[in-house]
């Protein structure tokens, strides 16, 4: 019989068959294994010189066989393992022992590291002595970087379990803890290692244990999250909380329940907002019945006022009796005084052409009553925008100005100005006058004695001082008679930079004391119509306001440019800028903002106030743009044609 060349004569061979077969199949799965790039076989001698390496080594550490035999297994380890990788070696050779799932970090041959786990037995020669170890590596890599991984996720999840405001914790089908967080531990005054193992009866009363363990069985029934309301002591300090509980029944992967975990959120605050916003509903319906106070809403497009039903009864008739929707001209014709029609339609005309969407219109009006009689009424609306900003609705309301909810807002506002005036009074206005007097005192003193060496700063004293007063009970005046409506509004037209060349005078010689350059930048024939008083009186606060923060050898300059309908005009300086806090704080009577400048120079921010009402009486804005240590660019528009 012919053997196949690829076969050996297994006739010829002095073992038995069937041993020869097993070996054959214990030879291919030997050679499947080392073939398997992610396994690698070897054999070291005692001293640790590799004999024998599968090819799988180029795969594994990139080298080739030859590369590999001949060199000492601590060739390939990483630095910082080679003493350890040494001593254990030098332990099993020493006992002969076997290896078992030894890792160990070893260096490719393109420098990247290898994790590998390693199994080998020691191995003999035929006559028993002890030659070296046969043994496998496999590559475990991914599988220590996807612990590595697995083991971070754990330990975020942990800290977010830990640090979270809200109550988390695990119980078994019997209601016992397994787990819980440190706001829990705060609820029943205990440590999780003191919780884990009991139940609720171990830490609270029997009724609310009840309570608790009646919620956990509704949840595991339902198969679902279950959500209820409960308020809670906590041991750890007494206080209490109205907590928001889900409980979820948890399952394995059989889907066999195995728990409930429960997560409570503190809505303590959350429900005393929501009682606090339905009462404050409640007084706000109960103050509009009372002070009959009617809302109403006008869509631009379709022309249509929309009116609810206190609107109507503002006027002797209801809802029922009226159509809900009415248009401009019929509800001008049966709500409104001829005589007030047109104010109607030119506010509704500024309410459309204006650039700001939110912004507040009041007029007051005559309007007609069912019976006849003709009422007098405050109207305020706001204006709303869409995308493209376009004026698309009004919504405001109207009120009886006699009611007794518009005699306490004039009075807290008379409150409000009346504060701010008495403190002008006792502190601002006190200094400089102390001032006057301290040093006046000194200079009569020196010249008594004939001592004239400091008189001229003596003086510079008082006279700044007596400016200083000045500037402040101008601005005083201003700003009282403007809080009486006082001041009679009267528009011209005006050459604004021949206005600031005749006012700036004062202006430059405050500017030259510093050495500040003061820089006229506005157009030569830029007309504005405008309160020629106030625009002056604006001009004025703004440059002394911007000489004050500006230090020696600054620079201020004033401009404008024409935009659209309107007219934008700047002073700008070099000065020490302000902080975004004071910057939201200007133009605010309240805010009682008084900052040195920087020579010290006194203020009480009643100027700004001052610019703010009259910029805002020619239907302009005023803003400032300004960052610490950068300087400030104060603006504001005025309209082209008022």
């Amino acid at each position: 019989m012919k053997n196949n060349k690829n076969q050996p004569d297994v006739d010829n061979i002095s073992i038995p068959k069937k041993v020869y077969e097993e070996l054959l199949q214990n030879a291919s799965r030997f050679q499947l294994v080392s073939s398997t790039s992610n396994f690698w076989l070897w054999e070291v001698d005692k001293n640790g010189l590799y004999t024998y390496s599968s090819s799988t080594v180029f795969d594994i550490l990139g080298y080739d066989i030859e590369e590999i035999v001949g060199k000492s297994v601590l060739d390939f380890i990483i630095p910082e393992e080679v003493n350890k990788i040494a001593a254990f070696f030098q332990e099993i050779v020493s006992e002969q022992k076997t290896i078992i799932s030894l890792v160990n970090s070893n260096l490719r041959k393109d420098g990247n590291v290898v994790i590998l786990e390693t199994n080998g037995a020691p191995i003999y020669n035929m006559a028993g002595d002890f030659i070296g170890y046969r043994g496998i590596d496999r590559n475990i890599t991914r599988l220590k970087d996807a612990e590595i991984k697995f083991s971070n996720e754990r330990l975020r999840l942990k800290t977010l379990i830990q640090t979270i405001p809200d109550l988390i914790w695990l119980k078994d089908n019997e209601g016992v803890f397994l787990t819980c967080n440190p706001r829990f531990e705060q609820f029943f005054g205990a440590i999780e290692t003191d919780i884990i193992g009991k139940t609720d009866y171990d830490f609270v009363p029997k009724d609310l244990a009840d309570f608790f363990r009646k919620k956990d069985n509704e949840a595991k029934l339902a198969e679902k999250p279950s959500v209820n309301l409960e308020w809670v002591t906590f041991a750890s300090d007494g206080h209490k909380e109205l907590l928001e509980t889900i409980k979820t029944p948890m399952y394995d992967s059989d889907g066999k329940l195995i728990g409930i975990l429960g997560i409570s959120r503190d809505i303590t605050e959350h429900k005393q907002t929501e009682d606090a916003l339905y009462k404050s509903r409640s007084r706000l319906s109960l103050a509009m019945d009372v002070a009959r106070l009617g809302i109403w809403e006008f869509d631009f497009s379709k022309q249509l006022f929309t009116l609810e039903n206190r609107f109507y009864s503002l006027f002797g008739t209801n809802i029922d009796e009226q159509e809900e929707t009415m248009s401009l001209e019929k509800f001008s014709k049966k709500f409104v005084h001829p005589d007030d029609i047109s104010i109607i339609a030119s506010v509704l005309e500024k309410a459309i052409a204006d650039d700001n969407s939110g912004s507040t219109y009041k007029i007051e009006i005559r309007m007609l009553h069912d019976c006849g009689g003709i009422r007098n009424v405050a109207v305020r609306f706001v204006v709303q925008k869409d995308e493209f900003n376009k004026t698309t609705k009004c919504s405001g309301v109207v009120q009886d100005i006699t009611t007794i909810k518009k005699a306490e807002l004039e009075l807290r506002e008379l409150n409000v100005s009346k504060d701010k005036f008495f403190s002008i009074i006792a502190h601002d206005l006190k200094n400089p006058f102390n001032t006057i007097i301290g040093f006046s005192e000194i200079l009569k003193e020196q010249i008594q004695k004939g001592d004239y060496n400091e008189i001229g700063y003596l003086a510079d004293s008082i006279n700044n001082s007596a400016v200083q007063t000045y500037g402040l009970l101008e601005n005083l005046l201003e700003w009282a008679n403007s809080q009486r409506n006082k001041i009679i509004f009267d528009p011209i037209n005006i050459n604004l930079k021949e206005l600031f060349v005749v006012e700036s005078g004062s202006l430059f010689d405050m500017a030259a004391k510093k050495n500040i350059e003061l820089k006229n930048l506005l157009p030569d024939n830029l007309f504005i119509t405008a309160d020629k008083n106030m625009i002056r009186t604006i001009l004025r606060n703004l440059i002394s306001n911007a000489v004050k923060f500006t230090p020696k050898n600054g620079r201020i300059e004033i401009s404008a440019i024409i935009k659209d309908n309107y007219i934008e005009i700047a002073v700008s300086d070099n000065g020490i800028g302000m902080t975004e806090k004071i910057r939201v704080s200007l133009f605010k009577i309240d805010a009682n903002l008084s900052t040195p400048g920087t020579e010290n120079e006194k203020g009480t921010g009643l100027g700004l106030i001052l610019c703010k009402e009259f910029v805002e009486k020619h239907g302009g804005k005023i803003w400032v743009e300004s960052e610490s240590g950068k300087g400030s660019v104060f603006r504001f528009t005025l309209p082209k044609n008022i």
